[in-house]
């Protein structure tokens, strides 16, 4: 199976031309939401494409390794260290692992 298309800024936001603005909370007559006539891939706009180069950019999120990479080490050291603020390993956490059977 073939990966979805890469989408340019301007074909987001033609897409996203055709939302409907999003009412939250429960209806008061109870019915249930009418889908589009057109199926997005989304639900809502990001306040980024308010930005004027936003729609240029190639890749619009992206994640940071460097800090990830600080922040599992932080975590795994101060667990096998046990060093005061940086215990990941808690009653809590130890009931989640035995639910998930590790």
């Amino acid at each position: 199976r073939l990966g979805p298309k890469q989408l340019s800024g301007d074909e987001v936001l033609a897409q996203l031309k055709h939302l409907q603005p999003i009412k939250f909370g429960k209806t008061l007559n109870n019915k249930k939401r009418k889908r589009p006539e057109v199926e997005l891939n989304w639900t809502k706009k990001s306040i980024f494409f308010e930005l004027p180069y936003w729609r240029t950019l190639k890749l619009r999120h992206n994640l940071d390794v460097m800090h990830i990479e600080k922040n599992i080490c932080d975590n795994v050291l101060g667990t096998l260290l046990n060093l005061d603020g940086k215990i990941k390993d808690n009653i809590k956490a130890r009931m989640d692992l035995e639910a998930m059977g590790i």
